[in-house]
This record gives C-alpha cells, structure tokens and sequence, in this order.
C-alpha cells in the first residue's frame, strides 16, 4: 500500500531512493535481531533512465572561447576555457592546478584527481598559446604574493575557486549568445564526445578523464550513438 503510493506520487528516481533507504533500514534491524527478515528485500529497484549530458558542439565550443576576447579578465579566461575543453579535467581539478604542474614542452599537465591519483592530460595547440598569453601577459600583474603557486588566480591574485570558474563559464555562454546552459562539466562531456566521435578509443578516453571504471565512460558512447541516429535521420534518404 505505501509502495503504490510512492510510485503514484513521486518519479523514479525519488521512489527508488526511498526503497534504498526503507532496504537499509530493515537490513540494519535485521542485524540488530529486531527482525527476521527484511520484507523490502525482495522489491527490485526500478530501473532508472540515464540522463544523456547536455554538450556543445565544435562550433559553439569556438563561440564560447571567443566571446572571452573583449572583457577585462579575458586572457585568463580563453585561457581556462580552452585548458578545460582541451583537457577534459573536472573543475575541481582546474582550480589546483599550480604553475609547476604545467608542462610547455609536452604539452602535458600533471592533475590530481579524486582520491589524490595523479594523472598526465594533455593540451593542445590553442591551449597552449592561450595559456602562454595569460602567464605571460597577466598573471605577473594579478600575483600579490610571490609565493602564490596556483595557475590560475583572480583579480586579487588568490586562487580561483570552482564557484567563480561556474560563474564564468556561464557569464560567457551568455555572451557567445548560446541557447544551452554550460558548466565547467558541459566542457569535460564535450571533450569526451568529441574523440569519440574521432575514432578514440574508450580505453584512452577512460585514463583522460580518470575515471576508475570503464562503465563511467560509456555514458558517452551513448551520446555519440544518439548524435549518429539523428544525423542518420535527417540525412538518410529514406529515413
């Protein structure tokens, strides 16, 4: 009767949620002998439909990076951006990135990720010339403290923080005028989709992004499988 009721008046995601908590409450009374048996056990969660992530595409990538060319701040923001699509590091990883970690002659960063792993992620051409212009030409006249190591820093030469670079991202995505509501992470679905989409191999994308499970990675198989049906529909004559 209370399960028929969760189901009529709350989604799936919410509902399953709810059965977890209900399965582990009997399993801990369970253990503590208030009960024999866990009557929840036997309910199957209901499969939950995977969100696909929202991405930009190459053109709206350029729109974005672009629209950073006017504004005050704007040499340190192409700057992130690109390192961010080029990269596909998490945001998190972005804002403890220090000048050490970066590599000119490899085109190479050293990241920590979750769990304090150390992973290589590599640049690109452009991100590499942005990146050079902003520690060039900016950086040296943020930095207050010499002894500051972060890469990237605000007007008061402190690191940045993900809260800011979130902002940032989404003041631009304003700008470049797109329709879409961009993160730091719409960069991160974009790079991955994108080599995908090249020919990469999930193996090489899995260790890019560094993700510990291949299963992670394959939410963006489905992404290029639903860009490929929707080419194949408006394309194919017969479609």
């Amino acid at each position: 009767m209370y399960l028929n009721q969760l189901r009529q008046n709350y989604s799936k995601s919410s509902y399953a949620r709810k059965l977890s908590s209900l399965k582990n409450y009997f399993n801990y009374l369970v253990r503590g002998k208030k009960l024999a048996h866990n009557i929840f056990k036997e309910i199957k969660t209901p499969k939950l439909n995977r969100k696909l992530p929202l991405l930009l595409n190459k053109n709206e990538i350029v729109k974005l990076i672009k629209a950073c060319e006017k504004e005050e701040f704007g040499t340190r923001d192409q700057a992130l951006i690109e390192v961010l699509y080029a990269s596909g590091i998490r945001v998190s990883e972005l804002v403890n990135l220090k000048v050490t970690d970066y590599n000119k002659s490899q085109l190479e960063l050293i990241v920590f990720g979750k769990g304090a792993k150390e992973r290589l992620v590599l640049l690109t051409n452009e991100a590499k010339q942005s990146l050079e212009k902003y520690l060039t030409c900016l950086r040296p006249q943020l930095i207050q403290n010499p002894a500051q190591t972060a890469l990237f820093v605000n007007k008061y030469g402190n690191k940045l923080t993900t809260r800011s670079i979130e902002r940032l991202i989404k003041k631009y995505s304003k700008l470049a005028k797109l329709s879409k509501i961009v993160s730091p992470h719409t960069l991160r679905h974009s790079f991955a989709t994108h080599l995908l989409e090249g020919g990469a191999d999930l193996r090489v994308v899995q260790d890019l992004l560094g993700h510990a499970s291949i299963s992670t990675t394959q939410i963006y198989t489905h992404v290029s499988l639903d860009r490929l049906k929707k080419i194949h529909n408006l394309y194919h004559p017969r479609a």
